[in-house]
């Protein structure tokens, strides 16, 4: 193998693309849609650089568990809990607003079961909505972490195998574990399981790990060729190609696409390192290098701008670019304080301030973390589990008189919506939000149906819309609020238009959940829904809300009871606009 200063060739060039993907990801998700598969990415890199370094240690026997696990720790926790206290203490200054319910969040970072806490937090809605935070980034370091602790058993089962059963023998069984737990994403996907479940769960993605460390196991160094670097290059390009087209809302990303990426990195890692020609150029070798703390950083300086809404032109993302390198720089001369006499002279002021800095905003994180408090739901809680009960108790045929009303002309599309529109028999669908708002929609329509639910996901509605549409209960308008808690997944959207049927007109409610990081991308998705099919009309709830978030809970994201008022006669409103422009149209026909 070459090596340059003790690195296999070639490997931090992939790291620096791989962070380039996600880093942009982050940044544009809706330009960079599939980025996040630069985490796969690393994931067979770290499995196949363990395994290579450990096997050679294992051979010379040189491998220490304590040397090993006090690699780890000195690797990944000095710039952690910079970035996690530096953040917090910048926060402090700057959004104190978005420091809800860390203390929990902190632990769970810093004991490496972050990824878990974020799942189980999608069970209890209202804390799931608090998680929105510059540290949400932080599940893929959890299961890196979770590896990192059972790794050395893997390790040592792998060698013991090898023994009692050959090489042959250990690398299927390997090979069939790896297997098995790629099937698992796609298993539970069919079954309807929460895609955050599926993305963030260790069961889920830890395959990948273990391909990169069957890789490890069986390469050989190769020769390296020219041939081996063309091939890694293009299939780099399928790479960068897949980051522009696979949206996390596409079932083929959790059904073969992350497998099929994960087998692609396994080329790509196996090609480069045989290859004449190292990836290691000198800008992507620095980011390689530096990936762990451009990973760890990026998340909160785009949380940050995004939160404060000072994304308005691209020079300001120029200047988060900028932000982010810097960081990445001053934490890095920070960590170095502690070696302050180790240090040239004519640096040691400028350490010396960097440290001082430093200490001052891990301070402030330190006292941010003491002071933050959990948002104070009691009052949603009580006026949710009251509609909750209403709605079991109340639940009626949306039947106002057994019938639809049928259109008197043929196309209603300059109203607004191409289908007839009646405020008779409505239907109601939706999330929390709307549940929140059952009662005031109720006193405006006394005979409409309305089922809503506290975390409800559109992967949902298919089961409850099919039972509706089953018992006859869909008339002519249906009103969906969706999209709050999750990524609208586009194949689940059409089979929900597709269950209501093309003759009925309806009206979606869309997004308003700043910090969360699915908003953008699900309203513009929704405006893109409209275009395409006629019989959508969009209740801009986004831009009214913005503008009265008084009217809002302390979670930011669900109306008081004022607010909920708003909500309803919003939905009045739209209704009423495009009806009265449908009796306009009729009146023009039968003249």
């Amino acid at each position: 193998m070459k090596k340059e200063d003790g690195r296999l060739r070639g490997m931090d060039g992939l790291r620096g693309v791989a962070i380039i993907a996600i880093t942009l990801f982050h940044m544009f998700p809706s330009v960079f849609r599939g980025g996040y598969l630069g985490v796969v990415l690393f994931f067979v890199l770290t499995g196949f650089l363990l395994v290579v370094s450990a096997k050679k240690k294992m051979d010379q026997k040189e491998f220490s568990l304590r040397d090993y696990y006090l690699a780890r720790i000195k690797r990944i926790y000095p710039p952690l809990l910079v970035m996690v206290f530096t953040t917090l203490g910048i926060y402090f200054i700057l959004a104190k607003d978005a420091l809800y319910n860390m203390k929990m969040q902190v632990f769970s970072i810093l004991a490496g079961f972050n990824n878990w806490w974020q799942i189980s937090q999608s069970i209890d809605y209202f804390t799931r909505i608090a998680n929105t935070s510059p540290f949400s980034h932080l599940w893929f370091l959890s299961i890196e972490m979770q590896f990192y602790v059972i790794f050395p058993l893997l390790l040592f089962g792998m060698y013991k195998l090898k023994d009692k059963k050959g090489e042959s023998f250990t690398i299927k069984t390997m090979l069939g574990v790896t297997a098995g737990f790629a099937l698992v994403m796609p298993i539970l996907y069919l079954c309807r399981v929460n895609v955050t479940r599926l993305y963030y769960g260790t069961d889920t993605r830890i395959y990948s790990l273990f391909a990169g460390m069957l890789l490890g196991w069986i390469y050989t160094k190769g020769e390296a060729t020219k041939k081996n670097f063309y091939t890694s290059i293009g299939l780099l390009g399928v790479f960068v190609i897949s980051c522009f087209i696979f949206d996390g809302r596409m079932p083929v990303v959790y059904l073969f696409v992350l497998a099929l990426m994960t087998v692609i990195s396994l080329y790509i890692v196996e090609r480069t390192a045989d290859s004449s020609i190292s990836l290691d150029v000198p800008v992507l070798k620095w980011i390689g290098q530096h990936s762990y703390e451009i990973y760890l950083w990026q998340y909160p300086v785009i949380y940050l701008f995004q939160y404060k809404d000072w994304n308005t032109n691209f020079v300001i993302y120029l200047f988060e670019f900028v932000i982010l390198i810097l960081l990445v720089v001053w934490s890095n001369y920070f960590l170095k304080v502690f070696k302050y006499k180790q240090i040239k002279p004519k640096f040691q002021k400028a350490m010396l301030a960097c440290g001082i800095v430093g200490f001052v905003f891990q301070a402030t994180g330190v006292i941010a973390l003491a002071t933050s408090k959990k948002i104070d739901s009691a009052e949603l809680h009580k006026r949710i589990a009251e509609n909750e009960k209403a709605i079991e108790a109340n639940k009626r045929n949306a039947k106002s008189d057994g019938s639809v009303e049928k259109g008197k002309v043929d196309d209603y599309a300059s109203s607004g919506n191409s289908q007839k529109v009646s405020d008779k028999g409505l239907f109601c669908l939706g999330d929390s939000v709307m549940l929140s708002a059952y009662t005031n929609i109720q006193d405006i329509y006394p005979d409409a149906t309305i089922d809503a639910a506290v975390s409800r996901q559109i992967y949902h509605a298919l089961d409850i819309l099919s039972w509706y549409q089953s018992q006859g209960n869909i008339h002519n308008t249906v009103v969906i609020s969706l999209g709050t808690n999750g990524v609208l997944d586009e194949n689940t959207v059409e089979q929900l238009l597709e269950i209501i049927g093309k003759d009925k007109s309806i009206f979606w409610v869309n997004v308003y959940a700043p910090g969360v990081e699915w908003e953008a991308s699900n309203n513009k998705y929704l405006n893109e829904l409209a275009k395409k099919h006629s019989n959508v009309t969009i209740i801009d709830w986004n831009s009214y809300i913005s503008k009265h978030t008084d009217l809002l809970e302390a979670d930011g994201i669900h109306p008081i009871e004022e607010g909920a008022d708003a909500y309803a006669h919003l939905i009045q409103e739209k209704i009423n606009e495009v009806m009265q422009k449908q009796k306009e149209i009729e009146k023009k026909a039968n003249k």
